[in-house]
């Protein structure tokens, strides 16, 4: 289950801002704070809904009671009084290059994760908010593990009611493929661009699973090879980095298991009525890629979907 901030953690969090010389000043001063480690997970534009990943400055004006992201593609600004939620999700991942040029595809986004350090472990924001005309939507920013205590406190302090910080207790585990039974299945993998179905309403009777592979750099969607996920050994979905899939199951225990270059299992108790959102996260092996499973908030895992496409599957003809 998630834990998400009870009142003596916001308070603590207030208390950490309060503690950070940094953000007193301007926070007293009364100018606009900004965070400059951050960036824009953002479909590349109507036409093209590929994720791509963009630097960014945060600013929130204390004052005048706004909230600003620069960046060439997507910009926002924002009064505070605009947003309805703010979820924060943590998550241990890769980031690829700024999508302003340079090698593209999965190659090209590999070697920018590279050149960045590799894997980055960094707070994903999703930002719900009201335009003027009184329309939801999402936007998705991330922030710089350094800076997230502070961002997460802010936040809190101006909007009590509206931030969530979630964590959840399951945590995914690598399992050797010594004495595991072989996995002789083979798949075919279409992948839909357009006409993506949508994710299903819960069902009283059962649990709604969605399992998506964000891509790392936006040439990735839809390429490189399959990452199958398993429940009890029995197979429910096959993505390929940048699609989604979701499945059914019934209320129990169960073992989820994701199968890339190598072997990451979660144990996941559900619940009939109940919806459970997981990454396959994707990560340079020696040889091959390796996919990473963590389970997610839902308001993360439906923006990442909303630049992401469909993977149809079906067992090979032998």
């Amino acid at each position: 289950m998630p834990r998400r901030a009870t009142p003596f953690c916001l308070a603590a969090f207030a208390v950490l801002l309060l503690a950070t010389p940094g953000v007193l000043r301007a926070d007293e001063g009364g100018k606009p704070i900004t965070f400059e480690k951050a960036w824009v997970r953002a479909s590349r534009s109507e036409k093209d809904i590929r994720m791509e990943t963009t630097p960014a400055d945060l600013v929130i004006d204390t004052v005048g009671q706004r909230m600003v992201v620069k960046n060439k593609r997507r910009p926002l600004n924002i009064g505070l009084n605009q947003v309805k939620k703010v979820t924060f999700d943590k998550s241990t991942h890769m980031r690829g290059g700024s999508g302003d040029g340079g090698a593209g595809g999965l190659l090209g986004g590999v070697i920018s994760a590279k050149i960045q350090g590799g894997s980055v472990s960094d707070h994903w924001c999703v930002i719900e908010y009201l335009d003027e005309a009184g329309v939801s939507h999402g936007f998705l920013l991330e922030v710089g593990d350094e800076q997230a205590a502070d961002v997460i406190a802010l936040l809190t302090r101006l909007l009590p009611s509206a931030v969530e910080d979630v964590r959840f207790a399951e945590e995914q585990h690598e399992v050797s493929k010594e004495g595991m039974a072989p996995f002789d299945d083979d798949y075919d993998v279409a992948i839909l661009k357009k006409n993506c179905p949508p994710i299903p309403a819960a069902h009283p009777e059962s649990a709604l699973v969605v399992v998506a592979a964000p891509t790392v750099d936006f040439g990735d969607a839809g390429s490189g090879g399959q990452y199958r996920l398993y429940v009890n050994h029995n197979i429910v979905a096959v993505n390929k980095i940048g699609t989604y899939a979701f499945f059914r199951l019934a209320p129990g225990t169960y073992s989820l298991l994701s199968k890339a270059g190598n072997l990451s299992a979660i144990d996941v108790t559900v619940e009939a009525g109940k919806e459970y959102y997981f990454f396959q996260n994707t990560f340079m092996g020696m040889t091959s890629m390796k996919a990473r499973l963590t389970r997610q908030t839902e308001a993360l895992v439906r923006q990442e979907i909303t630049g992401m496409y469909f993977a149809e599957w079906r067992p090979k003809a032998r």
